[in-house]
């Protein structure tokens, strides 16, 4: 008897149904997370040839990376299709921090994925230029200091993006608290993933601040 590290389950006529290799789990914030579960609701988003999910060494322990090849007529918000994809099927622990698109996966000299490579780029994804329109209406400026403190990096542009800065659903709940403080908009932790650049949760902002907006009945 030896283990294969093979990860299966039972199915109810008994046979053994593989799920995946026990050394390729990774572990995020205390839970370990099966790469090829979200593997598997990421390409199954049309428009996308592969995806492969991968872990982050940082401060905080490991934060979880998808890298998805989508098809060359794809449309530029495949990245967005994505998340809501995996936003819609999976819990918060499993949602990928930072997700990067590539025209080709990298290989080893093997012709196996560079995991390695994937973290490294991965790693750069929050370091990319600041070039961009600066935060100046009031709820983008407003948005950009809550986030900076929040993620313990600048915000400098209107299309930072909270969740490839670093951001998770831990963190989402304390940056939507400190909105509904600050401007007494009720924002939620939804309209935050759906709207996760400065520039659009600012719209958001100014949307719901206008239809929550008191009513003055007049005499």
């Amino acid at each position: 008897m030896y283990r294969t590290g093979d990860l299966v389950r039972t199915r109810p006529d008994g046979a053994l149904e593989f799920v995946g290799r026990a050394d390729q789990q990774i572990k995020i914030r205390g839970y370990r997370v099966e790469p090829a579960g979200v593997e598997a609701i990421a390409r199954a988003v049309p428009g996308i040839r592969t995806a492969v999910a991968f872990g982050i060494p940082d401060s905080g322990g490991t934060s979880l990376g998808l890298a998805v090849v989508p098809d060359q007529s794809v449309e530029d918000s495949i990245e967005g299709q994505v998340l809501t994809k995996l936003q819609a099927a999976l819990p918060d622990y499993m949602i990928p921090t930072r997700t990067i698109v590539l025209r080709e996966l990298p290989l080893t000299v093997a012709g196996k994925v560079d995991d390695a490579k994937l973290a490294q780029l991965g790693s750069q994804a929050d370091q990319r230029t600041t070039d961009g329109t600066v935060p100046s209406s009031p709820n983008e400026l407003l948005i950009s200091q809550i986030w900076s403190e929040a993620l313990e990096k600048p915000v400098e542009t209107i299309e930072a993006n909270f969740f490839e800065l670093g951001g998770h659903s831990l963190i989402a709940a304390r940056v939507v608290a400190r909105l509904r403080s600050a401007t007494g908009v009720k924002v939620t932790m939804r309209q935050l993933f759906a709207a996760p650049t400065v520039q659009s949760l600012a719209t958001t902002l100014d949307r719901l601040a206008g239809e929550q907006a008191p009513t003055v009945l007049r005499r």
